[in-house]
């Protein structure tokens, strides 16, 4: 059996259809997340940070990384 569809219907055309759950940007947040990383690790504080990380070790240079903004373990429990 044939479908009939309302002459007015034909005329709109296709009806839009929603897009899927978790495709509502996600993919594109995901692929600028990755280029801005990567633009990131090229550059001038990136590559002296990486340097100061293989000179002074994790922790120093994240302690003095960190200390200008009191991030963490740079401040005391008082948050000072």
């Amino acid at each position: 059996m044939p479908v009939l569809i309302h002459q007015r219907d034909h005329a709109r055309g296709p009806r839009p259809t929603r897009p899927r759950a978790g495709s509502t940007g996600g993919h594109t947040g995901i692929r600028s997340g990755t280029e801005l990383a990567a633009l990131a690790t090229h550059s001038k504080t990136a590559r002296s940070f990486i340097k100061e990380l293989g000179a002074a070790g994790v922790t120093d240079a994240l302690t003095k990384h960190d200390a200008p903004f009191g991030d963490y373990r740079t401040t005391d429990t008082n948050g000072t």
